[in-house]
């Protein structure tokens, strides 16, 4: 049973209800509309918010950044929206054991930060498909301001729908990207297709874990309308019954859940969500803490 279909438990808000929940459900709308396959007028706008590119580079800025000279790791606080940041990139990267000149894409890559990472640092070639048009714009901004515009591009598209010929790329990407799109079988059977025989699926994902039901709010969900976790074992089923292969299978959840913030830089969950992190980061935990949600790191062969 998904975890959409328990008793849920949610953690009183820390903030108003305005303050907490509007970010959030910005947010829950774009995927929701993934989830349902939709093709909409720009549903994953909701997603994102007017002049992000910008409000980025104001938060550069501010934190004494020359914006003529960024590098990926002056945005890395910024641009990789998952748990662990660019250290979980990287990890994953290196358990699937890229190599230069690998044609990736990357499936729900946001605002780029992974798929700049692989370019710069692994030598591939990148696209880039998500939902969101702002999230989209900001990231083809942020590439063509750090050079990589010839190695990394992006485009909106909906990720049970990929707008690719059969075959057509080495390795596909994804991270926290299928929490919560419902139909995994055919956002995997989808991964399949566009992956040449011999080809690679690289995937990080929040799981269902032992004890249920998940607490919310999470990164990707107000409640559990939206959120379509699966337990490890049913996922990895569903991978191998799309035709895929394990290579390698990794729980990572002792690694953390929010993307890292360490440095100077305001992260990117502050500036989309805003005083919603104080009760996803306080639920995010117990999570974790109570085995509610697993996080898994893996890669899968194609035949």
């Amino acid at each position: 049973m998904s975890p959409g279909n328990n008793r849920v438990e949610e953690l009183p808000k820390t903030v108003g209800p305005t303050a907490s929940n509007t970010p959030i459900r910005a947010k829950l709308s774009a995927k929701t509309s993934m989830s349902n396959e939709s093709k909409g007028d720009s549903a994953g706008d909701y997603w994102g918010r007017n002049g992000l590119g910008q409000a980025i580079l104001d938060a550069l800025t501010a934190s004494g950044k020359n914006l003529d000279a960024l590098t990926i790791d002056d945005l890395a606080p910024m641009d990789h929206f998952h748990g662990g940041g660019k250290d979980s990139t990287v990890g994953l990267a290196r358990l699937a054991g890229l190599t230069p000149g690998l044609r990736i894409l990357d499936v729900g890559g946001g605002l780029g930060g992974p798929a700049r990472t692989l370019a710069v640092e692994f030598g591939c070639h990148v696209t880039v498909v998500d939902l969101t048009e702002s999230y989209v714009q900001a990231a083809s901004e942020l590439t063509a301001r750090l050079g990589l515009a010839d190695r990394v591009t992006h485009q909106v598209g909906n990720a049970l729908e990929l707008p690719f010929e059969d075959g057509n790329f080495g390795v596909v990407w994804t991270q926290n990207s299928g929490m919560n799109i419902a139909d995994k079988e055919r956002l995997y059977k989808g991964f399949f297709r566009v992956l040449q025989s011999g080809g690679l699926l690289a995937l990080g994902e929040p799981m269902a874990g032992p004890v249920q039901p998940p607490i919310f709010p999470l990164m990707w969900a107000v409640d559990a309308a939206t959120s379509f976790l699966r337990t490890p074992d049913e996922m990895r089923d569903m991978i191998e019954d799309a035709g895929f292969r394990a290579r390698a299978w990794d729980d990572v959840t002792s690694q953390g859940g929010l993307p890292n913030n360490t440095g100077p830089t305001v992260g990117i969950q502050d500036i989309v969500m805003g005083d919603a992190m104080a009760d996803i980061a306080r639920s995010g935990q117990r999570n974790r803490d109570e085995q509610r949600i697993v996080n898994v790191r893996a890669v899968f062969d194609r035949p």
